[in-house]
């Protein structure tokens, strides 16, 4: 797996389902492929015709391609995009950008990727995984990101993990406590422990279209600044632009793998 120009959602799903395909249910499995198949052609139009952009027209492809994959069929997340894409074609009028009617469908497909008990079975694993194996690693970096984005975080260890890298990340790693005194106790640890601090820059883990961090997020960026006010990196190849940049992460470098 390598970071290019850009790294797709559909590659992450491809590469995800491929990290868990021990013990997957075939459920899981269907979700993440759907994820891949639809989503892969959806992307390549949009890089190959950046300048032609139509939103009627970015919709009707979706609705082909829906067709095309109708083995997904049985899937309820098949059925929400199916519904979603009829929604917004049987309107007159599509005020919004094709990125932005694309953005909407990522993010129900995301959120369902997101729900997949995989992920439970994964936190469970990694408490033995950062017991045992932590110190194998050339050294930490730490990962800020929103919750929403366990695919995406999770193709990022396995990125640094190829690499000899041991990356935090908090669903993976970190223990659930009830109260956010434990909670910062236990992140500002790990933050002081890293070498690196990623600042992972989606759509989630912004407001008012980046203008602001999600509040978690905002917290570790504002301790990054104590320990690693030189090795800040900001890795915003899965964001989906333009979105302005919140000026908390003025200084950041951009993470180029």
């Amino acid at each position: 797996m390598e970071f290019e120009n850009k790294v797709y959602h559909s590659k992450v799903f491809k590469d995800c389902s491929e990290f868990l395909i021990e013990g997957i249910s075939d459920v899981s499995k269907q979700i993440l492929s759907f994820g891949y198949e639809f989503l892969a052609p959806i992307e390549n139009y949009l890089e190959n015709y950046k300048e032609y952009l139509d939103s009627h027209l970015l919709l009707i492809k979706m609705r082909d391609i829906l067709f095309e994959k109708d083995k997904f069929s049985n899937l309820k997340i098949y059925k929400d995009v199916d519904n979603k894409v009829k929604n917004y074609l049987e309107k007159k009028n599509l005020l919004k950008k094709p990125l932005q009617y694309y953005s909407w469908i990522l993010d129900s497909i995301i959120k369902s990727i997101n729900n997949l008990k995989e992920w439970r079975i994964i936190s469970v694993k990694s408490e033995q995984i950062f017991k045992t194996s932590k110190e194998l690693f050339e050294y930490q970096a730490f990962l800020s990101y929103s919750s929403i984005d366990k695919a995406l975080s999770f193709w990022i260890f396995q990125y640094f993990k190829e690499r000899n890298i041991f990356l935090y990340v908090d669903w993976m790693f970190g223990k659930y406590y009830d109260n956010g005194v434990n909670s910062k106790d236990q992140l500002e640890i790990e933050i002081k422990n890293s070498i690196k601090f990623i600042y992972l820059r989606t759509l989630n883990s912004e407001i008012s279209s980046g203008k602001y961090t999600r509040s978690w997020c905002g917290w570790e960026i504002g301790r990054s600044y104590q320990y690693h006010v030189n090795n800040q990196y900001i890795c915003d190849d899965f964001a989906i632009g333009p979105i302005n940049s919140p000026s908390i992460l003025d200084g950041f470098k951009e993470f180029t793998g």
